[in-house]
C-alpha cells in the first residue's frame, strides 16, 4: 500500500496499515485471514528456513573472537588491546566500528584516555499504552523501569492487574535478600532426579528441568524458617514422602518486582532476563 495514504504517525505500524486497506476496499480479507496469538506462542521451527537462519547466525556470532570485537573499544579506553582487530567495518579506521555489536547512544569527539563518561537514566517505574486506537485495547500498557521494559510470567491469558493511585500501590520490588530463601525438593529414583513442582496450584513430580525454562521456576520456592533443614517431608493420606532441598532451580533478577494482579500476583523481570519461559510485555491494567 503505497504510504502516502498513511498519516506520518502511522506509516509503521503494521496494525494502522492493515485497518487503512481494509477500509478502502481494497484487499477483502477472508474470514479468518489473520489471528492475533500471544507474542509467547510464537516459536521458530528448527527446521524451518528462519529457524535455520537464527542458528546460522548464532554459530557464526559464537565462532568470533572477543577480544577482536572488543579491540577498538579497548583502545579508545586507553586499555590493553590483546588480540587483533577485525577488518571491514570493524577496522579501526573506519567510523562505523563498533556498530556490529550495537549501541544504545552514539556520541561523536576527539577522545582522550582522561575523559569520563557519565549516563544517568531515571529509574522509576512508569506504564506506556499500547500504539492501537481500538477501544477494546484502551487498557493494555506495558511496565517499564527506566530503560528496561518489565515481563510478566505467564502461562495463559492471564494478564489483569489492579493499579492503585501510586505505582507503589500495586507494584512492589523483591529485596535482593529473597534469593536466599529460594529452594527445591528433588528425590532420586534410579537413574533420574526429580522435582517438586507447582503446576495450576497443584504439586506434582517432574523431571529435572533445565534452567530458564517454565518448570524450573514451578520447581522453585521460597521458604521463611527460622531453622535450617536439608530434608522435607509432605504427609498426604497418611502416607509421607521425603525430599532433599537444594538451591532454587530459578532465581530473582537483581531488577524483580511483584504486581497486583486481579486474580493472581505477577513476577515482573526485564524482558532481557528471559530465556524460554511464558511471558507477556503487555497487560490489561484496571485502575
Amino acid at each position: 500500500m503505497p504510504r502516502k495514504f498513511l498519516t506520518e504517525q502511522h506509516q509503521n505500524e503494521w496494525g494502522a496499515m492493515y485497518r487503512e486497506i481494509k477500509n478502502m476496499g481494497v484487499f477483502n480479507a477472508p474470514q479468518g485471514f489473520l489471528k492475533e496469538v500471544p507474542l509467547q506462542d510464537v516459536r521458530l521451527h528448527e527446521d524451518s528456513i528462519h529457524g535455520r537462519a537464527q542458528q546460522t547466525n548464532l554459530e557464526y556470532l559464537l565462532m568470533l573472537d572477543v577480544d577482536s570485537l572488543l579491540w577498538s573499544f579497548r583502545k579508545t579506553a586507553g586499555l590493553a588491546t590483546p588480540g587483533k582487530p577485525y577488518g571491514g567495518w570493524e577496522a579501526p579506521n573506519i567510523e562505523l566500528r563498533g556498530h556490529f555489536v550495537g549501541n544504545f547512544l552514539s556520541i561523536k569527539r576527539e577522545w582522550s584516555a582522561s575523559d569520563r563518561l557519565t549516563l544517568q537514566l531515571p529509574l522509576t517505574l512508569r506504564t506506556e499504552a499500547i500504539k492501537d486506537d481500538r477501544p477494546e485495547y484502551a487498557s493494555i500498557q506495558a511496565i517499564l523501569y527506566g530503560p528496561y521494559l518489565l515481563a510478566g510470567h505467564t502461562n495463559g491469558g492471564d494478564w489483569d492487574l489492579k493499579a492503585g493511585a501510586n505505582h507503589a500501590d500495586w507494584i512492589v520490588p523483591i529485596p535482593a535478600s529473597y534469593n536466599r530463601q529460594l529452594v527445591s525438593f528433588s528425590q532420586d529414583l534410579e537413574d533420574s532426579t526429580y522435582v517438586l513442582a507447582n503446576s495450576n496450584h497443584s504439586l506434582a513430580m517432574q523431571k529435572l528441568p533445565e534452567s530458564g525454562t517454565d518448570l524450573a521456576l514451578q520447581a522453585t520456592f521460597r521458604l521463611v524458617l527460622e531453622e535450617s533443614f536439608s530434608k522435607f517431608s509432605i504427609l498426604t493420606n497418611a502416607n509421607a514422602t521425603s525430599f532433599v532441598t537444594r538451591e532454587g532451580l530459578s532465581r530473582y533478577n537483581p531488577i524483580s518486582f511483584v504486581a497486583k494482579g486481579a486474580n493472581r500476583n505477577f513476577l515482573l523481570e526485564p524482558l532481557f532476563s528471559f530465556r524460554d519461559e511464558h511471558y507477556t510485555v503487555y497487560f490489561s491494567i484496571q485502575g
